[in-house]
């Protein structure tokens, strides 16, 4: 008998128009699925595979979903719903601090999502078959205009709060943060030493200037180096005396 994790709320993008409990069961055969994938990979992996993982007949999946190619999307679509929820969370839970420490928040929930590097090839997978899938690539498309809406939520939402509003689109800015993201995702998919928590604190940096230059272009004090390192989780830099 399989060990089951915590069972996910239904993605109502998964089977449209089905029941709740059926919603629900095309979620178990996801799930069963993202883990049958993640130890297999999508090339390894069968139909037959996925109906023992889920403790279901075969037949049952083609009920819900064509193919394994469907499959593979659903998994991707899901994971990236949680990734989406558990940034929008953490944005929300800090509606009272400083903005870049708002930005800081919603990119460390993010990057919680690149410790399973078995997500990460999925995904990379998914983009790969939309090269020659136009329905993969339809659907993935999608997917990123829906990713990009939720950053561009926040990123207008930070643009309310800084002093002066930053000199380029929020939805252009909110494009570019996701195209870093998984840009990052990828190196540490082909060399797994590399070290995500240095990654995402020069990203962070990066972003945080971003909005810390809004309070120079108005003429206020911007954060400095060491309020950046205590956001970062990193030692401040050395000044220049400290330079031999």
């Amino acid at each position: 008998m399989t060990e089951q994790g915590p069972p996910s709320p239904p993605n109502n993008s998964l089977a449209p128009g089905l029941s709740p409990s059926a919603q629900q069961r095309a979620q178990q055969i996801v799930d069963a699925a993202a883990r049958v994938m993640s130890r297999k990979g999508f090339g390894g992996t069968t139909m037959k595979d996925i109906a023992a993982e889920a403790g279901i007949t075969p037949g049952l999946i083609h009920y819900y979903f064509d193919s394994k190619e469907d499959l593979l999307l659903a998994v991707t679509l899901s994971l990236c719903a949680r990734m989406r929820q558990d940034a929008e969370e953490a944005f929300a839970a800090t509606g009272d601090a400083p903005p870049v420490a708002r930005a800081w928040a919603a990119l460390e929930a993010t990057k919680a999502h690149l410790a399973h590097p078995e997500q990460q090839r999925l995904f990379l997978e998914t983009t790969t078959l939309a090269l020659s899938d136009s329905h993969v690539r339809e659907q993935l498309v999608a997917l990123y205009e829906n990713l990009i809406d939720s950053s561009t939520d926040m990123v207008e939402e930070l643009n309310r709060q800084v002093p002066t509003p930053l000199p380029v689109p929020p939805r252009d800015l909110a494009a570019v943060i996701l195209a870093t993201i998984d840009g990052l995702a990828l190196q540490k998919l082909i060399d797994p030493g590399r070290d995500e928590d240095a990654l995402y604190r020069a990203f962070g940096f990066l972003l945080l200037s971003c909005l810390a230059s809004s309070y120079a272009m108005a003429g206020l004090p911007m954060p400095s180096l060491d309020d950046f390192a205590a956001l970062l989780g990193g030692p401040a830099p050395a000044g220049p005396e400290a330079v031999p």
